[in-house]
């Protein structure tokens, strides 16, 4: 282990990366119950038909909680200051913004008779998460990651 503080933007976004992935693996959508006792089966964000759009925001959660751990735990790993010109603060943000754009975009469509199955809700809470966590990281100090 490092000598690295772990900051609150980083344990936010460690926890909210681990919260996004996982939920994107319980319910989705799941059928509006028209008959008690009757349940068509729910999707989860892996199931076919939704994989590529859906499983999106909990990759780039995976993927900044993944760098943040890389960061944090592992201080013989070099990574850039910079990626494609940005701070990794910006970098945090501007995924952290598209996770967030993406799971307000499946709350506002229109999915017929479909309901948000508790997967969605959690996959919307942790995508808050990694957006205040982005925020978080580009107000910290420069010489942090």
């Amino acid at each position: 282990m490092s000598d690295a503080k772990i900051t609150p933007a980083n344990v936010v976004i460690m926890v909210s990366g681990a919260v996004i992935f996982v939920a994107s693996f319980l319910d989705f959508f799941k059928p509006f119950e028209l008959v008690p006792g009757f349940n068509a089966p729910a999707s989860s964000a892996w199931d076919r038909g939704l994989f590529v759009i859906v499983t999106l925001p909990a990759l780039l959660g995976l993927l900044m909680a993944g760098q943040v751990v890389i960061v944090t735990f592992f201080r013989g790993v070099a990574m850039p200051s910079r990626l494609f010109g940005m701070t990794w603060g910006q970098v945090h943000l501007a995924l952290g913004f598209q996770a967030l754009v993406m799971m307000l975009a499946f709350l506002i469509q229109d999915i017929g008779t479909l309901e948000h199955g508790l997967g969605f809700w959690l996959m919307f809470i942790a995508a808050i998460g990694l957006f205040l966590g982005g925020i978080m990281k580009t107000r910290a100090p420069s010489g942090t990651y």
